[in-house]
């Protein structure tokens, strides 16, 4: 469900920061609607409704945005989001092949199941339709220089006060790759890690 605000558009891939994003939008007043669609083949989740939504032609102001995530942390997030907080869906590519109890497993799943790497297509599914690209880990300030080129009447106090949600934080801060899992995804996410400078983190590893 893309989220109209007054002169922009966010689409929201998951675990990329867009329940803060969304939170943050409604309290400074930017939100002008949601768009629902019936069709699940605008969703990565294959489900309708769904937040993890792109947006039509028709529908796209001139500056439509979203956010990315580095992929070691994405899938951490990701898989305790599913594993410890909802649930798997059988609809979604992800989840019906790689779906375990164990984080490990999960990321060998990965491993094997999308060599050319899950989040290669999934980013450009949806960054097709944007003109803009933030990351995770800049969210307040990429948040804030995205609303301030679309020209969104955004309150800067209240966007560095907006506390995070970290839903899914509690489920997977403590988890490690093995080093050679680590290299393998950094491997197959080759394309993301390269187009948004991401590198290997130390501190991740076992």
């Amino acid at each position: 469900m893309p989220l109209i605000l007054q002169n922009s558009a966010f689409l929201h891939i998951p675990k990329t920061g867009g329940t803060w994003v969304r939170k943050v939008a409604s309290e400074m007043g930017l939100v002008k609607t949601l768009l629902v669609y019936k069709d699940p083949a605008f969703s990565v989740e294959r489900v309708v409704p769904s937040y993890h939504s792109i947006i039509r032609d028709e529908d796209s102001p001139a500056v439509v945005f979203a956010f990315v995530r580095h992929p070691l942390t994405w899938y951490r997030s990701y898989w305790a989001w599913k594993d410890r907080m909802f649930s798997w869906n059988p609809c979604n590519p992800l989840d019906r092949t790689c779906a375990n109890a164990d984080f490990e497993v999960f990321i060998r799943n990965v491993v094997s199941n999308f060599p050319d790497g899950y989040l290669n297509s999934i980013y450009p599914f949806f960054l097709q339709c944007c003109t803009h690209a933030g990351r995770f880990e800049n969210l307040r300030s990429d948040l804030a220089k995205i609303l301030e080129i679309a020209g969104e009447p955004f309150d800067a106090e209240c966007l560095q006060r907006c506390p995070r949600q970290l839903s899914s934080f509690e489920h997977s801060h403590h988890l490690k790759y093995p080093p050679h899992l680590a290299l393998k995804i950094m491997e197959i996410e080759a394309t993301v890690c390269e187009m948004f400078g991401y590198s290997l983190i130390d501190e991740l590893l076992k």
